[in-house]
């Protein structure tokens, strides 16, 4: 089945081609080339279901959080790459998947196998083969339940402000997830005309206007946040340590 679309993130580009260095071939046994195990959908690992057992409604059921599950022999193989905080169901020539952890606290994250042209910039002709590939995702040791812990903010995250010191630097927490970020203040200047060092105080709230470039899968250990008093006013940048 081929398709039409806008060029893809590069966090999908593993699923083009021929894979990539981290991307497995799963076979119809439901093994992959990472993993020789093979346990049954719904305790967390890929395992290859009969066309019969293969219905609606199981391709339907998201569990516990997870995101809708995708179809690589329809047209939802093209939907945008799925966040490593959400378990997700991938059906496929070659077996029904769950992204699920290893032994070693990493994620085993499935995907769609794309074939074909895809410009950077510009429009993306692809053909979905319908055959599921795996792809292993560092997460920090924080894989539970099929998906990575949420570390890093996200854009338009609200914080605040819980310690400050006289050079600058502050260690803020996320009101969403109760998360501390120790931060050092940048030396890039967002905003001249608002004092970084002595116009923040403890209490005060901040959205994250810039979640810096930790990436999809937020394996970083550090992260470039840069905050204002609301997601389209910007005023200090920082480099804050990602808890684990």
């Amino acid at each position: 089945m081929a398709f039409r679309g806008p060029a893809m993130p590069a966090a999908f580009a593993i699923a083009c081609g021929s894979g990539g260095s981290t991307a497995g071939d799963l076979d119809a046994s439901g093994r992959d080339d990472e993993d020789a195990s093979s346990q049954p959908v719904g305790d967390g690992a890929g395992t290859a279901l009969d066309g019969a057992s293969s219905d609606a409604a199981a391709l339907a059921r998201t569990d516990g959080g997870g995101e809708p599950s995708v179809d690589c022999m329809g047209t939802s193989a093209l939907q945008p790459p799925s966040t490593a905080a959400m378990r997700r169901r991938v059906h496929g020539s070659n077996g029904d998947f769950e992204d699920r952890c290893d032994a070693k606290g990493m994620l085993i994250k499935y995907t769609c196998e794309l074939v074909g042209p895809c410009e950077p910039q510009g429009p993306c002709t692809q053909t979905a083969t319908g055959k599921v590939l795996s792809q292993t995702i560092d997460c920090a040791g924080t894989c539970a339940s099929g998906a990575c812990l949420p570390r890093c903010p996200t854009a338009g995250e609200p914080l605040e402000y819980k310690s400050l010191a006289p050079d600058g630097s502050a260690t803020l927490e996320s009101t969403t997830t109760q998360r501390d970020y120790v931060c050092q203040l940048s030396s890039v200047v967002v905003d001249a005309s608002y004092d970084c060092r002595t116009t923040p105080q403890v209490g005060l709230a901040v959205v994250v206007t810039d979640a810096g470039d930790a990436g999809l899968y937020c394996s970083s250990t550090s992260v470039r946040l840069v905050l204002g008093s609301t997601a389209v006013d910007p005023h200090c940048a920082y480099e804050c340590q990602v808890p684990r």
